[in-house]
């Protein structure tokens, strides 16, 4: 093989080779729900009219877990290069994005509008229609305020309730903390 051959060949395969490595970034749309059955959540993602990748693994910070719907968008890393080699690190939704936060404001939400938010002012917790509930204990070190906001607010440390005479025959009637279950 004279050395025009060995050049021609070599070109070919720095083509190929060229072909093969792309971008190590790239953005995709999400086609369908994630799977989040195994070891690591994967998701499918399409990149342009004619390419969808299955089951890129997504990387989520420790403690935080999520299970994007349907639509939403992605940031594939290719690992070397490799579109094969795939990894979605960060996700999207336009249409459920929180909006509206001041600067350094973080808020932790879903699709269905409930969300915990730290502001500036404190913390809001917004259930939305659903309870918002406590399993274990609930210790609180400052005060409770039912109905906070309205003519219905009543301080859970200082409410009293009027108790009627008792059955020695006093008719007056005294003020007394709350009763547990009454």
């Amino acid at each position: 093989m004279d050395l025009e051959q060995r050049v021609a060949q070599l070109e070919a395969l720095v083509a190929r080779l060229t072909r093969q490595v792309g971008p190590h970034l790239s953005f995709a749309r999400s086609t369908m729900a994630p799977v989040d059955s195994g070891p690591v959540q994967t998701q499918q993602g399409q990149f342009d009219a004619l390419s969808v990748r299955d089951a890129m693994p997504v990387l989520q910070h420790y403690g935080f877990a999520s299970l994007m719907p349907k639509d939403g968008d992605k940031v594939v890393a290719h690992l070397g290069g490799h579109r094969s080699m795939a990894v979605v690190i960060a996700t999207g939704h336009q249409a459920y994005r929180y909006r509206h936060q001041t600067t350094g404001e973080v808020t932790l939400y879903d699709m269905w509008g409930r969300s915990i938010r730290l502001t500036a002012n404190g913390i809001v917790v917004n259930p939305g229609e659903l309870p918002a509930v406590v399993n274990g204990d609930l210790h609180v070190t400052g005060n409770i305020i039912g109905g906070f906001g309205g003519g219905d607010a009543v301080g859970l440390q200082t409410h009293r309730h009027t108790q009627p005479a008792d059955s020695r025959g006093d008719t007056e009637q005294h003020t007394a903390p709350p009763i547990p279950g009454t």
